[in-house]
C-alpha cells in the first residue's frame, strides 16, 4: 500500500537505489513581461519567489515577436525558421522514457498547431485541443462575457483541468505543458484576474505534495504586443523581458547545492529560450551536473547548439549572438533613457516615412488593402550608435484603421564630393502593436493582415474571430 503523503523522491530512491525522475511541469501565460508579472499577478510572484524558493530570471530575453518564435525553441531547440509540425518535440523524447505527456492550450489557434495544418494526430497522452474547439464552437461560448464560459472564467477551467492531471499521475512520471492565452494575450492587465487562482493552485499542489518531485518553469513566451505601455521605450524593452522562475523540488536542493547555486547565480545574466531546452535536455537524461559541470558553463550537444543549461553557470559576458538572439531582437545595448527626436521635426518624417513606405511595400502586394497614411509619429528614440549611423526605434499611428506600427531604422550617411544625405533604411520587420480590428481580414494570407485595412468590407469580424496573431 502506497502512502500518498510520502514524499515521492524517498519512495523512489529507497525501492529503486536510483535518483528519481524528475517531472517537468511549464506553466507558461501568454504576452506577460517580468515587470508586469510584477504590477499585476504579484501574489502569485511573491508565493513562487518566498514560499517555493523560485528563481527569478532577470534577464530572460525573447527571441521573436510573437510566440511561435520563442516557445519553438523551449520544446525543440532549434530556431523558428525550421518550424515544422513533425520537428523533434521535446515532449516524444519524454514519451520514449515513459513519461505521462500534456499539453494544453486554451484556443483553437494554437500556438504550434499555428504551423501548417496542426496536428494529424494527438501529440501527447493528454492533448486538450478537442475540448477547446468544442468550446469555441458552442453557443455558450459566444453568449458568455468574454474570458468566460457560461459563468466559469476560462483560466480556471484551464487550471483545474491541469490539477486533475497532476493528481491522477501524481505517482508516475510526467512532462505537463500549459499554455494559456485567454487573460493575457490582448491586455497586460487582464492578467490580474488570475492572480488568486494560481496562487490558490500552487498553495494547493505544494500542500499535497506534488511539487515533491517536479521542477516547475512558470514563464511567458515574451512581454505585452499590445497597451498603452507597448508604445513606450519601456514597453520596447518589456516586451523583449518575459517572465521566467524556476522552481527546483527541496530534495534537489538538498542534495545538490552546486546545481542550485548555479541556477540562482544565472538568475541575473542573459538567458533565452535555448536554454530551457537544454535544461529540459538534462532533466530527461537525467544528467544532473557535478560541482565542476555546473560551474563551467559547458556547452550542451544536440539541438541549435544555442542554448546552455541553467544547471551550469552561464557566462557572465554573454552577446545577442553567442546566445541565439536575432539582432533584430537584442536590447543589450538599448539605454534605459533614450534620446527622442521631434516628431515634429522634418528628420522625424523622413524617418517615420520610411516605415510607412516598408508597410506600403507589403500592402502592394494586393489590391484588397488600403493604402495607409501616417496620422502621428508616437515617438523616434535614439538606441544605438553614433555619427553619422545611428539607429532609432520608431513607432507610428496610421489611417484607415488606426493601427500602430513599430520597427527600427538605420540612418546612414554618404559623403559625396558636393554635399552629405542621410538614408534611412528599415531593418527589421514591422510590428503591429495595436489589436486587430474588424476590417483586418481580406486576404488568406495572415501576414498581410496585420497590415491590412480592407477596402471593402462585408459584415465586420465579431471579436472572437479576430486573429488573436500568433
Amino acid at each position: 500500500m502506497v502512502n500518498r503523503d510520502e514524499p515521492i523522491s524517498k519512495k523512489y530512491s529507497e525501492t529503486t537505489g536510483k535518483q528519481p525522475r524528475l517531472n517537468v511541469l511549464i506553466m507558461v501565460n501568454d504576452g506577460v513581461s517580468l515587470s508586469s508579472a510584477a504590477r499585476y499577478i504579484p501574489k502569485t510572484l511573491q508565493y513562487l519567489s518566498n514560499e517555493m524558493n523560485g528563481t527569478i530570471f532577470t534577464g530572460f530575453h525573447a527571441l521573436g515577436e510573437n510566440s511561435l518564435p520563442n516557445i519553438f525553441p523551449v520544446l525543440t531547440g532549434l530556431p523558428h525558421s525550421e518550424a515544422s509540425i513533425d520537428a523533434p518535440f521535446i515532449w516524444k523524447h519524454f514519451s520514449e522514457q515513459g513519461y505521462k505527456t500534456f499539453y494544453l492550450e486554451d484556443t483553437i489557434t494554437a500556438t504550434i498547431s499555428y504551423i501548417g495544418d496542426g496536428f494529424a494526430k494527438p501529440p501527447t497522452d493528454y492533448y486538450t485541443h478537442p475540448f477547446w474547439v468544442a468550446m469555441e464552437n458552442s453557443s455558450l461560448y459566444w453568449d458568455s462575457q468574454t474570458f468566460c464560459l457560461g459563468d466559469m472564467p476560462i483560466h480556471r477551467i484551464a487550471i483545474q483541468y491541469l490539477a486533475n492531471y497532476v493528481e491522477k499521475h501524481r505517482y508516475q512520471s510526467y512532462f505537463a505543458l500549459y499554455f494559456l492565452n485567454a487573460i493575457s494575450h490582448h491586455s497586460d492587465t487582464v492578467i490580474q484576474l488570475g492572480d488568486e487562482d494560481y496562487r490558490d493552485f500552487l498553495i494547493d499542489q505544494k500542500r499535497i505534495g506534488h511539487f515533491n518531485n517536479t521542477i516547475m518553469l512558470f514563464m511567458s513566451d515574451h512581454g505585452s504586443r499590445f497597451g498603452r505601455i507597448r508604445s513606450t521605450p519601456i514597453g520596447h524593452l518589456e516586451a523583449r523581458n518575459p517572465m521566467l522562475i524556476m522552481v527546483l523540488p527541496p530534495w534537489l536542493r538538498k542534495q545538490y547545492p552546486h546545481i542550485a547555486a548555479a541556477v540562482n547565480s544565472n538568475a541575473d545574466r542573459l538567458v533565452t529560450p535555448y536554454d530551457i531546452h537544454a535544461t529540459l535536455l538534462d532533466i530527461l537524461h537525467s544528467r544532473l551536473p557535478t560541482v565542476t559541470e555546473s560551474t563551467d558553463g559547458k556547452k550542451h550537444e544536440g539541438g541549435s547548439g544555442k542554448g546552455l543549461s541553467l544547471f551550469r553557470n552561464l557566462p557572465i559576458r554573454r552577446t545577442c549572438a553567442s546566445a541565439g538572439i536575432p539582432e533584430d531582437t537584442c536590447t543589450l545595448c538599448t539605454p534605459l533613457e533614450p534620446t527622442f527626436l521631434d516628431v515634429n521635426s522634418q528628420k522625424a518624417h523622413l524617418i517615420a516615412s520610411a516605415v510607412l513606405a516598408r508597410i506600403n511595400d507589403i500592402i502592394n502586394a494586393t489590391s484588397e488593402c488600403n493604402f495607409l497614411h501616417i496620422s502621428k509619429i508616437i515617438y523616434i528614440a535614439i538606441i544605438s550608435g553614433n555619427r553619422p549611423c545611428f539607429t532609432y526605434s520608431v513607432i507610428i499611428k496610421t489611417v484607415p484603421g488606426r493601427g500602430i506600427f513599430e520597427a527600427s531604422v538605420r540612418e546612414t550617411t554618404a559623403t559625396a564630393s558636393v554635399s552629405t544625405e542621410s538614408q534611412y533604411s528599415v531593418i527589421t520587420p514591422v510590428i503591429r502593436l495595436s489589436l486587430y480590428d474588424s476590417n483586418c481580414c481580406c486576404t488568406d494570407d495572415n501576414s498581410m493582415n496585420k497590415y491590412c485595412h480592407c477596402k471593402m468590407t462585408t459584415k465586420p469580424m465579431r471579436r472572437k474571430d479576430i486573429p488573436n496573431g500568433h
